[in-house]
């Protein structure tokens, strides 16, 4: 696969066979070549910095836009985005095509008592799209993390010598609970199938529910982790499948040896050296990755996080991306029209642009892009992306009669921004101060 700064995500339903994905990339590579709107798309999806974007083809073709933003700084950002694409030779020879089918088949494997003790589903899937987009952090945190994955299982799939290159596929991520770290985890399996589908046939993740690996027989916990690899591993024999093995809360299944002193710590103990063991065991096979997420970094043993690759801390969101997630979530309120907000007034425009542009309403004298500002600094190392994505829903609920009114009753009325912003407000600052009551 050649890494393209430009992605173009087309994802099919299963009903598409693989002549038809071929004719279709037939298709669209033709249109690239000869349609000036895919250019001018291109230019007000960065300008705008859009989450949900799709170029139109023609009437049967629907194009997902993702850019390596890596390529990308803010400086560049507010550059001339015409000046920003000149920089490549050949802009079409810098656009990837990725055609993927969707599936929806979720699977559990039980080992003890029909307890599932994890789930396997195929990628890319169904469930997970638009994940990518609306996750949002720092520093280009997920093309960094998409890079590793790349690197990883293309430094694998050469098959050096372990001897001299240690490279265990182990991403660990930990941080305050509500940061994303699972959702970030699933997004990035979804992504790699995505980009890599003409290197595997078939992508698969699999969950590990690590409460269920804790039997209530005495030494049988670490006989149930053994039984659960064993069985990712017949996965893994084909070397055309590509396994990603999501462990959620794992120091449930790593919690620091040291620090164990129960009346009986024995099969506490038995477990975390089954999980080292096992970890250590397949690293032979080239199409594993590991993803484990923790919310107690401090209490993890320290062996398990030396066999990570990358330890990487997710914590709460800074004022500016607050003001990009609260930002999305306002769009997504005004494109799918629960509430009828005043059309004079819907204009959010992203971080890097309302620095430096001046959008006061005319009418009312009320900027709706400081007044986000204002609420995105309150937010700011107060409250999770979980936290945050909720707000809007619970600025609409809690005043659910008015907007109702205002939308069914009285036709001719909208609600001003002012308005909402001034709920919202509201609802965060009592959402604080609930949280203070469990610091």
């Amino acid at each position: 696969m050649t890494y393209k700064p430009f992605h173009l995500e087309i994802l099919l339903n299963s009903t598409f066979t693989k002549k038809e994905s071929k004719n279709l990339r037939n298709k669209l590579e033709e249109n690239l070549k000869v349609n000036p709107n895919v250019i001018e798309w291109l230019k007000k999806t960065i300008e705008n910095g859009n989450y949900k974007s799709s170029c139109p083809i023609d009437d049967s073709i629907q194009m997902n836009m993702t850019i390596n933003i890596a390529n990308f700084n803010d400086a560049n950002l507010n550059n001339n985005v015409e000046d920003l694409i000149k920089k490549f030779d050949n802009f079409n020879e810098q656009i990837g095509i990725y055609i993927s089918k969707l599936y929806d088949d979720t699977m559990q494997n039980c080992l003890e008592e029909n307890l599932p003790c994890s789930f396997h589903t195929f990628l890319p899937s169904q469930h997970f799209v638009g994940l990518w987009d609306s996750l949002m952090f720092e520093s280009n945190l997920k093309i960094k993390l998409l890079n590793y994955l790349h690197a990883a299982i293309r430094l694998c799939k050469s098959r050096i010598d372990k001897s001299f290159i240690n490279i265990n596929k182990v991403l660990l991520l930990h941080g305050p609970p509500g940061t994303g770290k699972t959702t970030l985890c699933k997004a990035l399996c979804q992504k790699i199938s995505t980009m890599m589908a003409d290197d595997y046939e078939d992508f698969q993740l699999i969950e590990i529910n690590s409460h269920s690996l804790f039997s209530k027989w005495f030494s049988e916990s670490g006989k149930l982790v053994l039984k659960l690899f064993d069985s990712i591993r017949e996965f893994a024999e084909d070397p055309t499948n590509m396994i990603f093995v999501l462990i959620d809360e794992v120091e449930s299944l790593a919690y620091d040896r040291q620090r164990i002193n129960s009346a009986d710590p024995t099969d506490a103990i038995r477990v975390v050296n089954a999980i080292l063991t096992q970890l250590d065991s397949i690293k032979q096979y080239p199409n594993i990755i590991i993803l484990a997420t923790s919310n107690v970094s401090k209490s993890m043993d320290n062996a398990f996080v030396d066999r990570a690759d990358i330890i990487q801390y997710i914590g709460l969101p800074s004022t500016n991306m607050v003001y990009e997630i609260l930002r999305s979530s306002m769009r997504e309120l005004i494109d799918s029209q629960v509430i009828r907000f005043d059309p004079h007034q819907i204009e959010f425009l992203p971080w890097h642009h309302s620095n430096s542009t001046n959008t006061t309403n005319s009418t009312d004298d009320f900027d709706q892009n400081k007044k986000l500002k204002e609420i995105s600094r309150i937010c700011s190392s107060n409250l999770s992306g979980r936290s945050l994505r909720k707000l809007p829903f619970l600025a609409y609920a809690m005043n659910y009669d008015y907007y109702m009114q205002t939308k069914f009753i009285d036709s001719k009325q909208y609600v001003s921004m002012e308005k909402f912003l001034s709920d919202l407000s509201d609802i965060i600052l009592k959402q604080i101060s609930d949280h203070e009551y469990f610091q």
